[in-house]
């Protein structure tokens, strides 16, 4: 099961946490030859840091690990940036053991990489500061720190990069020149160690620059599997919109207690979900929340409707390319019962025509607000009516002969039709619906 997954995956995290300090504590401690007590002292007081750390990233959040976003790559960055202070003993290595601190800005925001840093300050304190360059170096790493903890967590777009690296740049070299105190002689004696502060910048700016190039095409990537979900709905709803703008076998207790828990706000698939795209949260939950109003409306399943409506696209956490299969296989590691599962594969019919009501009512909810999101898009919002926009979509849909298998009475589709106008795009409605 997929939980189960995810519970190994955050004691993998918790370990390499541990094994940072420690490992950064016995790099050092081989490195300068220290004897074994002093060792087992450093170990002892990496182990507690490991800990105090730990607390501080659960204190306000039930998991650290839905705190942070991809928290594999940033538990590992951070193993790689305690072995760089570790070596840093030895041999120099620029600023490359605060990656991690660039990791958390461009992942996880300012928050998490200040944490990020302080973590690694004290740890540098711990080993390093009694044979380095003393105040003055130290100084200029809480400040180098702040600086990267500040400008990538701000950085959105490669076309900020050249400005990102000459703003790093400048920075370092007056640090640099504040921790020679400008002494020439003694800056050329340490010129290795200069360059690889200003070529470790060069490292974090291109790993970031590459970075942003993979989050876009990501985006793109999902902007297209939007795009395709919408032409689904548009390109048939199209024509009648300008026609009109020119005129189980399970036990249903154990399942309704099932479905009720899933459909809680907290339920870990759904904060997965929200972790790996805030619109694509946004839209399942007013997704979920109109088929739960509309399939109330006719005396259908509403909780049915409304699961079905919030794991429509869960399969885009995993693959934008063939989502409705990935949501399958994500339902069926949370032990989804057969019908939500048949809810989930039936609300786009490129895939699956709808075989019962509660489908029915989730792709009609989804059709209706793509169209209206592509509509805004667009910039045609403002050249028709929302009920001009339902009825059309209604009357496309019955014509294609869409609606045929959903088990639902004449009655009931004019019901549905007069729920969508009255509730779809009012404040009001929608305020309605998530308080009944």
């Amino acid at each position: 099961m997929q939980m189960e997954k995810d519970k190994k995956r955050e004691r993998l995290c918790v370990a390499l946490l541990y094994a940072a300090p420690i490992a950064s504590s016995g790099i050092y401690g081989i490195i300068r030859r220290a004897d074994a007590i002093s060792i087992l002292s450093d170990l002892v007081i990496a182990l507690i840091l490991a800990t105090v750390y730990l607390t501080c990233l659960r204190v306000n959040q039930k998991s650290f690990y839905l705190k942070i976003k991809m928290p594999l790559l940033y538990f590992a960055s951070l193993f790689v940036s305690f072995v760089f202070l570790g070596i840093r003993a030895g041999f120099p290595v620029g600023i490359l053991w605060m990656a991690a601190v660039v990791v958390a800005a461009l992942g996880s925001g300012m928050e998490v990489a200040v944490a990020t840093h302080l973590f690694l300050m004290i740890q540098y304190v711990l080993v390093l500061f009694p044979q380095d360059e003393g105040f003055y170096s130290f100084a200029a790493y809480i400040l180098m720190g702040m600086v990267l903890a500040l400008l990538f967590s701000q950085l959105k777009g490669v076309e900020a990069v050249p400005y990102l690296t000459i703003i790093l740049l400048a920075s370092n070299g007056v640090m640099q020149c504040v921790v020679y105190h400008l002494d020439l002689d003694d800056m050329r004696t340490h010129m290795f160690a200069i360059l690889m502060e200003f070529a470790s910048i060069l490292i974090f700016v291109g790993c970031s620059y590459l970075y942003l190039r993979m989050l876009g095409r990501a985006s793109r990537r999902d902007r297209r599997g939007r795009e395709t979900l919408e032409a689904d709905v548009t390109e048939q709803e199209m024509s009648g919109l300008d026609r009109t703008l020119a005129a189980g076998g399970e036990d249903g207790k154990g399942m309704e207690s099932f479905l009720e828990k899933i459909t809680e706000h907290d339920f870990e698939l759904l904060k997965r979900m929200e972790a790996y795209s805030d619109t694509l949260y946004r839209h399942s939950m007013r997704i979920g929340e109109l088929s739960w109003g509309a399939a109330k409306a006719i005396g259908k399943d509403a909780l049915l409707a409304k699961a079905g409506g919030l794991y429509h696209e869960i399969g885009r956490i995993e693959s934008e390319e063939d989502y409705i299969e990935a949501g399958s296989r994500i339902g069926r590691e949370y032990d989804f019962p057969e019908k939500l599962l048949d809810v989930m594969r039936q609300h786009s019919t490129g895939f699956e025509l709808p075989k019962s009501a509660e489908a029915a009512v989730v792709m009609l909810c989804d059709c209706i607000i793509s169209t209206s999101e592509y509509l805004e898009k667009s910039g045609r919002s403002t050249k028709i009516s929302e009920k001009q926009l339902v009825t059309s979509i209604f009357q496309n849909r019955l014509e294609k002969g869409n609606l045929q298998h959903a088990g639902m009475t004449v009655e009931q589709i004019q019901t549905l039709k007069e729920f969508y106008i009255e509730n779809t795009f009012t404040e009001a409605g929608e305020q309605e619906l998530l308080t009944d």
